[in-house]
This record gives C-alpha cells, structure tokens and sequence, in this order.
C-alpha cells in the first residue's frame, strides 16, 4: 500500500485560528506568488494544453454531514431492466445521473465570495488545491522522480480550518505518549469527528461539563522524527485549530541535489519564501512538522 507523507504549517502558537480577512489574504498573495494558479490563468489555458487545472473545492462540517445523512437514506438500486424502468419515471431526466455524481466538495471562488467566503468562518472547513505543475513549488526538498524529470508528479495544497483542536497522532504506528485530551475537571474532551484530512481525533476547545478553555500547551506529547524513530517532547503536541497542508501522495520530498547534480538527503522543509510569504499573510509565527500516514 505504501506511506502517504504531507507537509505541514501550523501557527506556533496552537490555539490561533485566523480570522476570514486574513485567510483571504493568505489565498490573494498565493495567487500572486503563483503557489495556486490563479482563475486568470487557468481561463488561457489551452485546450491543447496537457497540463490538468483543477478548481479549488471546499468541504465544510455541514455540508459532509448532509452528505453523510442523504448516502444512508438512499435507496437500494432495484436490479434489473424494470428497476431502472420504474427509477427513470420517478426521476426527472438527467437527475439520476446528477444524483450520482453529487459530492460534499464545492467549488471554492477565488477571491472567495459568497459561500466561499462564509466558510472561512464555518465551524470546519477544508479547502483544497488540486496539484497542478505550473504552479510555483513550496519546498526546499524535492523527490526522486522530480528530479528526475518526471512532470506527471504534483503536489496539491490545503487549508483546514476547525474550531475545535485537530489533534494528528504523532506516531501512528508506536507508543509514542499523546497529548491528553482530559480537562482539569476530568472531563473527556476528545473526540472522532470524522472529518480531519489526515487525523480524525479532535479536543473540545471549551469543556461543556464546567466551562474552562483547553491549552494543548499545557500537555506534553512526544513528537516522532519519521525518518529516524526518535522521540522529542513536544508542548501541545501537533495540536491545531489550523494548517497548511502540502500533499504530496506517496512522493517522498526527502533530497536536495549538490554541487555535481547528486541527491543528498535532507529534512523535508518549505523554502524561506513560502514560508515567510505565509507568516506574513496570516500576522503569526509558524511551525512545520512531517505527517507520514
């Protein structure tokens, strides 16, 4: 099956969630800077072009909920050339194709308008870049088959946005200690949301049973290097209530090429200029870790 590795940018510190206008502006200069390929750009395309643009798509909590709740009540397909008979009549022409196709994901405008723009303060939102080669690459680091010229690789870009902590194991297949998810009271914060791109457990930022606020600072996880197996302690583990997530599938980011062209491996990290691009946009310090799932 292989290991799936992404890239990470997190505010250092963990309980910011960045304001709508400072998301928008996030997103503005990435268009600038060519990290995403902006509309304009993409509309010249040629149709002779080889070169795929994906549009950027949103999935928010309430939207994959109703989604959720539509694919349990949808009916049995009846089997057989009477079942699809009697399924066409009661469908409109063209709906039972739609309703085939329909999907949580949303197209996300740029600049976002709209419900785009309200689901930057929805209570969980994941946008997402589909990987297109034009755009300007972000990291340091680059795979084998990159730099062996192979133009089929690319990376895609995300934002998640929650409320709550989204709280990614930092060691998926050890011991390694976690962050605890108990409030002083001793009630259980954590939880399954179901929705994280990568970790599905989140912490409940206000405990319902006495009202207090959870600090992940407050609580140590080990933090697992995914290279070499060794363990750091880490405050509040990799608690977030926001990322920038760089995708890169099963590509693994790991080398830097030097004086004579030969691959030498090195930390996975994003260069000076994406990463100060983004700390500027957001007006707060980040922190990059590697997630291997």
């Amino acid at each position: 099956m292989g290991v799936n590795y992404s890239h990470y940018l997190i505010p250092r510190d963990n309980t910011v969630r960045p304001e709508p206008e400072r998301i928008v502006a996030l997103i503005e200069v990435w268009c600038e800077k060519g990290y995403i390929v902006c509309p304009e750009a993409a509309s010249v395309q040629k149709a002779t072009d080889r070169v795929s643009q994906s549009a950027a798509s949103f999935l928010t909590k309430s939207a994959y909920g109703e989604h959720s709740v539509e694919q349990r009540r949808a009916p049995e397909p009846r089997p057989g050339f009477w079942g699809r008979l009697l399924a066409g009549a009661r469908k409109a022409p063209g709906q039972a194709q739609a309703a085939s196709r329909r999907t949580p994901w949303m197209p996300f405008s740029i600049p976002p308008t709209g419900e785009a723009l309200s689901a930057l303060a929805n209570p969980y939102t994941l946008i997402r870049w589909e990987g297109d080669q034009r755009a300007t690459y972000p990291m340091q680091t680059l795979s084998e088959s990159v730099y062996e010229g192979n133009r089929q690789f690319r990376h895609s870009l995300l934002l998640e946005i929650s409320d709550d902590f989204i709280n990614p194991r930092t060691d998926n297949y050890g011991v390694a200690r976690q962050i605890g998810t108990e409030c002083s009271c001793g009630n259980d914060l954590g939880y399954d949301d179901g929705r994280g791109w990568l970790a599905t457990s989140k912490i409940r930022r206000t405990c319902p049973a006495c009202g207090r606020t959870f600090c992940p600072r407050d609580r140590i996880a080990e933090i697992v290097d995914g290279a070499s197996g060794n363990t750091s302690p880490q405050a509040g583990g990799l608690c977030n209530r926001f990322g920038i997530i760089i995708g890169f599938g099963r590509e693994m980011p790991l080398y830097v090429p030097d004086l004579k062209g030969q691959l030498i491996e090195a930390t996975p990290r994003v260069t000076e200029d994406f990463l100060y691009t983004c700390a500027a946009a957001l007006d707060t310090e980040l922190s990059e870790f590697d997630y291997y799932s």
